[in-house]
């Protein structure tokens, strides 16, 4: 199974956020997000950070001292010493995701606005780029944005980012919001697509087709003096 933890950012402060952090012993992360030229990048940076420890203490029991996570050679983080447990986290506007299962994934958030095409003719495969033409003006917004995470959450899942090539693989529709991935390469996938909030778009992707477990983080735990 995997875990879609959600947190809505919308009614924390920095000032709430610095000082958690300050008590998780965070001082580094503190000081990267005070260089950010813009706030809610520095929030995004310190809530994805905050919510990713909380998971990693829900689902692996390992106390926020005792964690430790490092990066691979394409920059996907990971747990040290835990390969088992794998997680994958995103960020858009209003919230922050932190996705977890026992096998590789990866996640992308994403909130539905105009679909900006030329950012497809650029990125898109030709048949995705057809795809969007052939939508009708009332779906091509959101269709754009399904297509756009689940490439991103396929990069991420892969675990070797962007320079993969997005244009190098496409995103098929089977019907009824249902997506695969069509890669020459022939790496094997499931995608699962939700709607967060009234317009935020999610996929995520996974080894396995495994059910997806949606579960809330109330704001109010990020509270420098809310521990658990």
């Amino acid at each position: 199974m995997m875990t879609l933890y959600t947190l809505d950012i919308s009614s924390l402060t920095m000032e709430v956020l610095r000082a958690r952090a300050l008590h998780e012993g965070l001082v580094t992360l503190v000081e990267r997000a005070a260089q950010w030229r813009h706030p809610l990048s520095a929030k995004h940076l310190l809530c994805g950070a905050l919510l990713q420890r909380r998971c990693c203490t829900l689902e692996t029991g390992i106390a926020l001292q005792d964690q430790h996570f490092m990066v691979n050679r394409h920059g996907k983080p990971q747990l040290e010493g835990h390969e088992g447990w794998h997680f994958n986290k995103a960020h858009s506007g209003d919230w922050v995701v932190v996705a977890t299962s026992d096998a590789p994934l990866g996640v992308d958030v994403e909130r539905v606005k105009a679909a900006p095409l030329a950012v497809a003719r650029r990125f898109f495969s030709p048949e995705e780029i057809q795809l969007l033409s052939t939508a009708e003006d009332a779906h091509r917004d959101r269709l754009f944005y399904q297509l756009w995470t689940a490439k991103e959450a396929y990069l991420k899942y892969l675990g070797i980012g962007i320079k993969y090539g997005l244009d190098r693989f496409s995103v098929c529709l089977l019907g009824a919001d249902r997506f695969e991935v069509d890669d020459p390469r022939g790496t094997g996938c499931h995608l699962h697509h939700l709607l967060l909030g009234d317009d935020y778009q999610v996929a995520l992707c996974a080894q396995e087709e495994h059910p997806v477990r949606l579960q809330a983080v109330d704001p109010a735990t990020m509270n420098p003096g809310n521990l658990r």
